[in-house]
């Protein structure tokens, strides 16, 4: 008879045990479900927001670099400044 209370104690104290195991490990898996949510799901909206809003600013064609840049050059060669070399000095 002993014996019997003894094995009903021990198997309520394995069934204490795993409850509160299986209760710590359901914390867990929600604190992990949770941090997975954050990382994946509400800190990706506010750069896909940030995204669309840079996706308006900025040109949407292409542009043909060769053509840009002769451009550029030839603006270059007619704003640009030369050297005058025979000028009479007003003051003399």
């Amino acid at each position: 008879m002993h014996f019997l209370k003894k094995i009903k104690i021990e198997v309520q104290k394995i069934f204490h045990y795993f409850y509160l195991f299986l209760v710590l490990l359901s914390f867990l898996v929600l604190v992990f479900t949770g941090y997975f949510l954050y990382k994946n799901c509400y800190q990706a909206i506010p750069q896909a927001k940030k995204i669309v809003d840079l996706k308006g600013k900025v040109a949407v064609e292409s542009l043909n670099t060769a053509k840009f840049n002769r451009v550029i050059k030839k603006i270059e060669e007619k704003t640009a400044t030369g050297t005058v070399e025979n000028i009479n000095n007003p003051f003399d």
